[in-house]
């Protein structure tokens, strides 16, 4: 399987395709105003292509293992059992794990998981980077190891793509399908000097119109402030005077978010009771639309975690 990675390789008809095509642009203006990162690139909607849009992004532990996964093409409609990832797109996980973050003393914890002492030094010590071949494999590049590390790690990694059911927890989505790519990596392989990591993922494509980019950290963020999609990290304070969007993990906390993010965390509830002001809108509009963790299909106690397609 090279590299020694367990791969999981999909299909879909293109009648699917043309159905998730229609329905992304029914349900627009809902999915805009109401979700996690899903459909935050109107850009690609108007060029069908709703498989260059990422919908979430989780980060958690089991046992001694990081996972990282990544939802895409939300709203994929009940029924979908098999995907083709689109060949000209790249998916990239970044990791910084030497930045340093406050918890004490920090007015963003809440809602941020953190403060982030010196933004404007935020790097990608880690990447992991997944793109796809036209036999619907999975390729899997990493950068921030030596040779020698990398050849000891590599045999340790697993990797998952394929359709997975929806997971975010809210009405309509809790019903759909999303595409998902999970990594899961040893945690020790991970960490250097210190606990706390800050993780992004990106997907990046070539459009007519040049190089496109869809980012995603914490929760709720970039779908209200899509001027962050096409920065690093490192410029959305000096340029959009905003904390940066990643995902603060202390590693040695439990997760909840916005410290990482389980599968089961209901981000705007959270949020919302934190008083952050788009989550308490999301809130606010919900009315007899609300989904609890019992409407989220039940999540599996082994890799890749997500629930198969519904």
């Amino acid at each position: 399987m090279g590299l020694g990675i367990m791969f999981a390789s999909t299909r879909i008809g293109r009648q699917a395709v043309g159905l998730v095509g229609a329905l992304a642009i029914l349900l627009l203006s809902i999915v805009a105003m109401r979700a996690s990162d899903h459909a935050d690139t109107p850009f690609m909607f108007q060029q069908m292509r709703s498989d260059a849009n990422i919908s979430d992004f989780w980060v958690f532990v089991r046992g001694s293992n990081l996972v990282l996964a990544l939802g895409t093409n939300p709203s994929l409609p009940a029924g979908v059992m098999e995907f083709i990832f689109p060949t000209d797109v790249t998916y990239r996980i970044s990791i910084d794990r030497d930045s340093a973050v406050a918890f004490k003393d920090c007015d963003k914890l809440a809602a941020f998981g953190g403060c982030i002492s010196k933004p404007q030094e935020i790097h990608e010590d880690i990447v992991f980077e997944i793109t796809f071949d036209d036999k619907n494999k999975p390729q899997l590049r990493a950068k921030g190891f030596s040779a020698d590390a990398w050849r000891d790690l590599e045999g340790r990694i697993q990797l998952f793509s394929g359709p997975r059911a929806e997971a975010f927890i809210f009405v309509p989505f809790v019903k759909f399908n999303i595409a998902a790519i999970v990594l899961e990596v040893p945690l020790d392989a991970i960490r250097k000097d210190q606990d706390t990591l800050l993780l992004w993922a990106t997907l990046t494509v070539e459009t007519f119109s040049g190089t496109f980019q869809d980012h995603v950290g914490r929760a709720l963020r970039s779908q209200f402030n899509q001027s962050l999609n096409p920065l690093h990290p490192k410029f959305h304070v000096q340029q959009l005077g905003v904390p940066p969007d990643v995902l603060i993990f202390n590693t040695r906390a439990p997760v909840k978010f916005p410290n990482g993010r389980e599968l089961g965390d209901d981000v705007t509830d959270i949020l919302a009771e934190v008083g952050e002001g788009q989550a308490r809108a999301i809130e606010t509009s919900k009315g007899d639309r609300s989904a609890t963790i019992h409407d989220v299909k039940k999540f599996l106690d082994k890799f890749p975690y997500l629930a198969p397609p519904q």
